[in-house]
């Protein structure tokens, strides 16, 4: 078996990936520091389309990188999963871009292997039929070795996510690669938040007509929509969620393709849009009135009386008293 996963067609260009966590770039000193493409977050589930995105696109192309676009994909069924295809080349209508539009499908939940396999068809069939471009797989290492089947890595070529390593590992479900996230950790002149994916592509990546897909372009995100990641807590609820951060229930189910609103678990991870203005600060204590029981304060701000007990230290639930001030713990 041979040691490395071997690139499919010669590498022609160094680039990177990127989405609104870079903030603004400066286009121009990223094409100085020797890169020539560069991957662009579109959009994000039913109907997210990244803040940065006209933005990065625009800068990306006035300074000569090629391009192409990503979508993450939050489908928990072959149903969204279409739907989610068709939004992304929606959003990406009316661009011309040189690589073929990339399905991120990473977050699984508790999806088996059979249904992630059918929602990753079921998406790039629609991108490509819909949109009339070819597409590739985003996916790391560990996946493409052991989770992606033959419907999947016999259609669709790989962009593999390997860190830190010489070369990519082998795998004998996809004949190569025609891209390489080798690194998280990349530093590029141009950005300034931090740590930003580098990839290597080879020309198997590239779209065999870079005009742009007819159509209008999608609308623009909601102004002042800052997209965050939210971990659910014990007694959260949406409703709750969707208050503390001034955004809508809709607006979470539609972000993270959720089936039932009232089923979400703690550790779950959820897209959230921010709404809530800068320098404002969240709600975070309660001063107890008269009258008021644990039971009324948990209600009120959609948690539960044992995660209230155990913030605050308080030992008999039923025992509270007027003027005592409640942490409500939404900003740990």
């Amino acid at each position: 078996m041979p040691e490395y996963l071997q690139p499919i067609g010669k590498v022609t260009h160094e680039g990177l990936d990127v989405s609104e966590f870079q903030g603004k770039i400066d286009w121009n000193r990223v094409r100085s520091d020797g890169k020539t493409a560069v991957y662009i977050r579109s959009s994000l589930g039913n109907d997210y389309i990244d803040a940065r995105f006209e933005e990065n696109y625009a800068g990306a192309k006035a300074a000569g990188l090629i391009v192409g676009f990503y979508h993450y994909v939050t489908a928990e069924n072959t149903a969204q999963a279409r739907e989610q295809a068709r939004f992304f080349v929606d959003v990406i209508k009316g661009k011309s871009f040189e690589m073929r539009p990339a399905m991120d499908f990473e977050y699984f939940d508790d999806l088996s292997s059979n249904q992630i396999n059918a929602i990753g068809k079921a998406f790039l069939d629609e991108l490509v039929s819909y949109g009339g471009k070819e597409a590739v797989v985003y996916t790391d290492d560990y996946d493409a070795k052991t989770l992606w089947e033959p419907e999947i890595t016999e259609n669709y070529p790989l962009w593999i996510a390997q860190w830190d390593v010489a070369y990519p590992s082998y795998t004998d479900r996809w004949s190569g690669w025609v891209g390489w996230q080798y690194t998280d950790g990349g530093t590029v002149s141009g950005i300034s938040t931090g740590s930003t994916d580098l990839d290597r592509f080879t020309d198997g990546i590239l779209v065999s007509d870079s005009s742009a897909i007819s159509g209008t372009p999608a609308k623009q995100p909601t102004v002042g929509c800052k997209l965050i990641r939210v971990t659910v807590r014990s007694g959260d609820t949406l409703w709750g969620i969707s208050r503390r951060y001034g955004t809508t229930v809709n607006s979470i189910v539609k972000l993270n393709g959720i089936v039932n609103p009232d089923l979400i678990y703690v550790g779950q991870k959820l897209y959230v849009c921010d709404n809530v203005k800068s320098g404002a600060e969240r709600e975070d204590y309660y001063t107890v009135r008269r009258g008021d029981t644990l039971w009324d304060i948990a209600n009120k701000f959609s948690t539960s009386v044992k995660r209230l007990a155990g913030i605050n230290k308080i030992r008999n639930p039923d025992l509270i008293y007027p003027g005592q001030v409640i942490k409500l713990g939404f900003s740990d």
